[in-house]
């Protein structure tokens, strides 16, 4: 849960991507139909300018591949969400993608899988995220604010599945409430991983850098709030449901992104 990084990175060029519009019905997109490419040692570089090289191809014809939103994770990988209303909404993911790009040089399209696939290395998979609006923190559009973000940190969690796990939430509730009273200025998006691993995964967001390094941890706005004995007690309790976790910095790449279908 610390909102802090370890080290620079530069931040997200300005794109013509935009977050897809709310749903007229009241909500914004629950689900993301998310891919996961890690990379070979030194590879981001690389993988970035093909991916770069194709977004102009994919300007240039006025069309999309619908892999909307690229996420950096650390110095070697990308994740694309591609946000969803709704479950029903995968199976009508392949025939929209091929209607976008019938007018796509082929020829254009195999370079780009040939040097993007070529740096690849496992873990390379796909999952279906679902945003918890309750877990989450500042918002209740995740693709926005993930969209508007310009760095963050990444956490994964796995949230013990017996119910002692059910701590979790409870304790978070405490945690946000002391954050609102603090005016807490980064944005937390969480996501549980539905279809893959499982585990909670929650973005710290902020819209700078400098913002980011800036804001003390949330554990201090926590013990600021709560003072630090009901802060160590809360934060001790929360903890205790998280059989294991990891973190890593995370910028917005909208210069990678493309609109999704």
């Amino acid at each position: 849960m610390a909102a802090s990084c370890a080290h620079p990175r530069a931040t997200s060029p300005a794109t013509t991507f935009a977050p897809p519009k709310a749903d007229p019905t009241g909500g914004a997109a629950m689900y993301a139909l998310v891919h996961v490419d890690h990379l070979q040692a030194g590879g981001l570089g690389a993988f970035a300018e093909a991916r770069r090289r194709w977004v102009g191809v994919l300007s240039q014809a006025s069309t999309t591949d619908g892999r909307g939103l690229y996420l950096q994770t650390g110095d070697s990988g990308f994740l694309s969400l591609r946000p969803l209303r709704s479950l029903g909404e995968l199976d009508r993911q392949p025939p929209l993608v091929t209607a976008a790009l019938s007018g796509v040089d082929p020829e254009a399209l195999r370079r780009y899988d040939a040097a993007s696939d070529a740096l690849l290395a496992p873990p390379h998979r796909s999952e279906v995220w679902r945003f918890d609006e309750e877990l989450s923190y500042g918002t209740t559009d995740p693709i926005a604010s993930l969209a508007a973000a310009a760095w963050g940190k990444m956490s994964v969690e796995e949230i013990d599945p017996t119910p002692a796990g059910e701590g979790y939430r409870t304790a978070w509730k405490e945690v946000r409430a002391a954050l609102e009273r603090e005016g807490y200025p980064l944005v937390r998006v969480a996501y549980w991983s539905r279809y893959g691993t499982g585990n909670l995964v929650s973005f710290w967001l902020a819209g700078s850098q400098r913002q980011f390094l800036d804001t003390r941890p949330v554990e201090a706005a926590v013990a600021h709030a709560l003072g630090d004995d009901e802060a160590t007690l809360l934060l001790a309790r929360l903890q205790k449901t998280v059989l294991a976790s990891d973190s890593v910095d995370v910028i917005p790449r909208l210069d990678l992104s493309t609109k999704a279908l």
